[in-house]
């Protein structure tokens, strides 16, 4: 016989199961001193097997130069993150879709996620009475 306890497991159980889906590899492009704005045809990127989580970019600003290091990689894990020192500075992007690490500016989750947020705050904030 079928208790509310029981119920309220499975349910819990047929949602947990919907969720869980299937580790969705990626292919990158991969290269070194890349160049900026990237062009496939002229850079020596390749295009790395589709076995990535994450598509990298890594951007490096030196002070005493005129140019930008930029390196492209897969990775399994990546955390978006920026560092500034002594004029130089130091940036690291993140994607999940095929080949999204060839933008001169990449588009993030956080960065939509952001400006969502700040639209929603906005509208919200317009509409209190």
């Amino acid at each position: 016989m079928m208790t509310i306890d029981n119920t309220v497991m499975l349910i819990i159980l047929f949602i947990f199961l919907i969720e869980i889906s299937p580790i969705q590899t990626i292919a990158c492009y991969t290269c070194i001193d890349c160049g900026d704005p990237f062009d496939v045809q002229a850079s020596n990127a390749s295009q790395s097997l589709p076995v990535c989580a994450y598509c990298y970019k890594l951007t490096v600003y030196m002070a005493y130069a005129p140019t930008r290091y930029i390196v492209k990689e897969c990775v399994q894990s990546c955390n978006e993150s920026g560092y500034l020192f002594g004029g130089s500075s130091l940036e690291v992007n993140c994607c999940t879709s095929s080949f999204c690490n060839n933008a001169l500016g990449m588009y993030t989750v956080k960065n939509i996620f952001l400006i969502m947020s700040g639209l929603f705050l906005l509208f919200f904030i317009g509409n209190i009475k």
